[in-house]
């Protein structure tokens, strides 16, 4: 038997308000997208681009002891080796914008680093939960102008940037 007249109705305005909800859905989708990405792309600070020359300070300190200027290092994210800097001034394309990171810095240099590892010249390496002297284990803790991140190599340092490395407790 077939369906009376009032349940095809009835059938019909659920599939319009369905279609309602998924127009409504959609648009907005498509305004967030069109407010969003643009407020994105316009507020995330500038990366280092070729032909940039900036400078961030980098402090490093073991178990409560300031570090030494990390020595003179080659490519476009280097330090000169008598100072508390580092040169981000990518040469390339390969070393500008998210690749002036500071893993690339480190890399340069020949010394490995991750959120829970340093190593410093000589072969030094301090690795989370190493004691640093009187036995107290060691954290690594890196901050960017005073916040801590957990991703420091991925880090753009930015123009003015203060990073500060510090393994201790």
């Amino acid at each position: 038997m077939g369906k009376s007249r009032a349940e095809k109705k009835a059938r019909h305005e659920k599939q319009k308000k369905a279609r309602r909800i998924r127009r409504t859905l959609m648009g907005g989708a498509v305004l967030i997208a069109a407010v969003g990405i643009p407020f994105y792309i316009w507020t995330e600070p500038p990366l280092p681009q070729v032909g940039d020359h900036w400078h961030a300070t980098l402090e490093i300190e073991v178990c409560g002891k300031r570090e030494p200027p990390l020595p003179r290092s080659p490519g476009g994210i280097h330090s000169h080796g008598n100072e508390y800097r580092i040169h981000i001034h990518p040469v390339s394309q390969p070393e500008s914008r998210r690749q002036s990171n500071l893993g690339r810095f480190f890399d340069g240099l020949g010394l490995r680093f991750t959120g829970s590892m340093i190593e410093l010249p000589g072969g030094r390496l301090y690795n989370e939960g190493d004691p640093c002297p009187g036995g107290t284990p060691g954290i690594l803790e890196v901050r960017i102008n005073g916040r801590e991140t957990n991703d420091p190599r991925s880090y753009v340092p930015r123009d003015g940037d203060r990073i500060q490395v510090r393994f201790g407790s």
